[in-house]
């Protein structure tokens, strides 16, 4: 059933070849049977480039219940998925690249092109051709837009440039609740609606009618028929109440093994939107999550009126549901235990022989956690059924189904502050994948996606604090074929760096899972301190004010010729912040700050304040009657002019003038003329004659920053 793409050379025109050179990946991950590669095609680029491209199916996993689909024209239980990937060689074909995954998502195969026998089906494979020297564009043929009903395909292009450089795009499902969220997800994840499988060797439209084969009244069960047999609807949609996250999660491994959506629904009914999605999805049975407290009988009735089949047994044959099929039990681990048992394909004589139910093992989570859902991807996609255990304890249904389904081995979910070491003991062969945080746990799940064959040319990113969310993605990832991160709110900002962080690279789209990004910007924050115009006398002092609460403040000072960052702070709850400046020189400097909020709104700015920087003590520059000056008139005043401006209410008091010797003021007025800087001392009454007198100004005289006097200034004169 394997089939690889090899590469050979010839340098005589033939006469001889090189050895066989391995392009594909040979390597068969846990869980997978089938690894097939078709419709290789060959192009030399202009510069010397040799470019392979190949249709590949190394996503199409095939567990137990699909063990005779070893070949594509055989029964399958599931949907034959294909990719299209690439390998190069810049050496004429000594070396060549690690073959990239070019297509963004796994098409089906059992819809269209591939599904049909004709003399040209090994030309429709995937095809190259060099559009620049640094550029290679890539066609294939892709049923996206194809389901069981129109067996529709198209053509897809994608441009590869070695030279490009720049963030990958990014798609955001951030519809404002869970429910709708449920239904974008169903959209991107089935975009067609549902999905046919092939029964035989060729695809038959499910619209023509005939006579029934004698030789082959089933082709679900008949063993004789003959090419030209029709397919069947596969697709079974998951109904989950929209607060059972335990439900979503273990449900999303019945719904990419039924390949179709987990639709959240209030206990109540169906809403609108989900009707619709399911009306558009057209599926060929249900699966509803939970007892009537969970989702009412009224959900089963709107599933009827919306089209789901309820067919009787005896016309439901082998494959998809087509029913309503109703999955519940008193607890979590139960309602979880039953969904692992519906996805029982054994026999009786395979069970038996204690075949496992699951050749990959099973996932064992605490629900309860938030590291729960970063498994959600890995387990659907590899059918690996999620079993609930408690952080110190193992359910009895968990253990019942554990032994009942012989699974051999388990992935524990999360840190052992999630589930203990003594609980992980006590399950079949356990390998943690977890750490700290659910982001250390998402982490280590993508290293062992990475390792089970999970692509990552694309990324799924969910709030790590929004279960539900990643639960929902499980599916989707799975059909889409791709990989599931964790990544701090708002996942807008933090889903690139955090896959970096966890080893991806080469990454072409991400698809972003959250709440409503806030498209509004917080008000401009307003600077409480320092006052506006005020002095400050040795450089250091905060920049305070009020802003939007969590938002993050970012102080500018005005500096030829921009504005420049000096600091930044978080606003508390209350919405205060502060940022502390330290070494600000002398002179006039002033700022303002701009709030920006968690989704990258930015605020208008604050209006600026100024703030005089004065670490400069004032001097007495010059005096009158200068010191040591004799015949002074009786009638003087005696004057002080200042290096600086000084502060009028200190300044007064500063100046003294006595007869030498003794300590007595004279009585005088004192005024101080600002745009002078000069303080004037006016005695009372004339001073006596031929007497030396001792004017004095003390260190109690300040500048408007505070800054005292460098020193005090005392001098002498004589009268005439």
């Amino acid at each position: 059933p394997d089939s690889q793409v090899w590469f050979q050379r010839s340098s005589d025109n033939g006469g001889t070849w090189s050895e066989p050179k391995l392009l594909s990946e040979q390597t068969q991950f846990p869980g997978s049977r089938t690894h097939q590669t078709r419709h290789p095609t060959i192009s030399v680029s202009p510069n010397g480039r040799i470019n392979v491209v190949w249709h590949d199916r190394r996503h199409w996993y095939q567990g137990p219940g699909e063990r005779n689909c070893t070949h594509s024209h055989a029964f399958c239980e599931d949907v034959r998925l294909g990719d299209t990937y690439y390998s190069y060689s810049n050496d004429g074909g000594d070396n060549y690249s690690k073959p990239v995954r070019i297509s963004d998502r796994s098409h089906n195969n059992d819809v269209g092109y591939d599904s049909r026998g004709s003399a040209a089906y090994w030309n429709w494979g995937p095809q190259s051709v060099t559009v620049g020297g640094d550029q290679q564009l890539f066609g294939w043929m892709d049923s996206r837009e194809g389901n069981w009903d129109t067996d529709g395909e198209d053509t897809y292009l994608a441009k590869v440039d070695f030279n490009a450089s720049g963030a990958a795009p990014e798609t955001n499902i951030d519809q404002p609740d869970a429910v709708s969220r449920s239904v974008a997800l169903s959209k991107l994840g089935y975009p067609a609606g549902n999905e046919g499988a092939l029964i035989g060797g060729l695809r038959q439209s499910p619209h023509i009618t005939s006579s029934p084969d004698p030789a082959c009244p089933d082709p679900a069960t008949s063993t004789n028929c003959p090419g030209g047999v029709a397919t069947r609807n596969t697709s079974a949609v998951v109904i989950v109440n929209e607060t059972d996250v335990a439900g979503a999660l273990a449900g999303a491994v019945l719904a990419r093994a039924n390949p179709a959506s987990v639709l959240l629904s209030p206990s109540s009914g169906l809403p609108p939107s989900v009707k619709e999605e399911i009306s558009r999805l057209r599926p060929g049975g249900a699966f509803v999550i939970g007892d009537e407290q969970k989702l009412s009988a009224q959900v089963v009735a709107d599933l009827k009126a919306a089209g789901v089949p309820d067919n009787p047994p005896e016309t439901r044959g082998q494959g998809g549901e087509r029913k309503i099929t109703r999955l519940s039990g008193a607890t979590d681990a139960a309602t979880a235990a039953a969904i692992a048992a519906k996805m029982d394909y054994r026999t009786q004589a395979e069970k038996d022989a204690d075949n496992p139910a699951f050749d990959g093992g099973a996932v064992v989570v605490n629900p309860a956690s938030k590291d729960a859902g970063a498994a959600a991807g890995l387990a659907a996609a590899r059918r690996l059924p999620v079993l609930y255990v408690e952080k110190d304890s193992i359910p009895t249904e968990t253990q019942d189904a554990l032994t009942s389904l012989d699974i051999k081995e388990t992935l524990v979910i999360g840190g052992p502050s999630v589930v203990n070491e003594e609980v992980k003991g006590q399950l079949p062969p356990a390998k943690r994948l977890g750490g700290e945080t659910q982001y250390d746990t998402s982490k280590a799940v993508v290293a062992e996606s990475k390792e089970r064959g999970l692509p990552s040319n694309v990324v799924y990113a969910a709030d790590g604090e929004q279960p539900m969310d990643s639960a929902l993605l499980g599916g989707v990832v799975a059909r889409a074929t791709g990989m599931l991160t964790l990544a701090p709110a708002p996942v807008s900002r933090t889903a690139a760096g955090q896959a970096s962080g966890f080893g991806l690279s080469g990454i072409s789209r991400f698809f972003l899972v959250g709440a409503p990004r806030d498209t509004t910007p917080p008000p401009a924050p307003i600077i409480t301190s320092p006052p506006n115009n005020s002095y400050d006398a040795d450089g250091r002092f905060l920049v305070a004010g009020i802003a939007e609460a969590g938002s993050t403040v970012r102080v500018f000072e005005a500096r030829a010729p921009a504005w420049t960052l000096v600091g930044t702070a978080r606003a508390a709850a209350g919405g205060g912040w502060a940022v502390s400046l330290a070494g600000v020189p002398d002179g006039r400097h002033t700022y303002t700050a701009l709030a920006t909020d968690a989704e990258n709104n930015t605020s208008s700015p604050a209006a600026p304040r100024s703030v005089i920087v004065d670490k400069t003590r004032p001097t007495v520059r010059a005096v009158s009657p200068a010191s040591g000056a004799t015949r002074v008139s009786p009638g003087a005043n005696v004057l002080a002019t200042f290096s600086e401006p000084m502060r009028a209410q200190t300044i007064r008091s500063t100046i003294r003038l006595v007869r030498k010797g003794t300590s007595r003021a004279i009585g005088a007025t004192v005024t101080y003329d600002a745009r002078l800087r000069r303080l004037t001392l006016n005695p009372r009454s004339a001073l006596a004659r031929r007497t030396t007198y001792t004017a004095t100004v003390t260190t109690g005289a300040m500048d408007p920053a505070g800054n005292r006097l460098a020193r005090a200034k005392s001098w002498n004169f004589r009268t005439r």
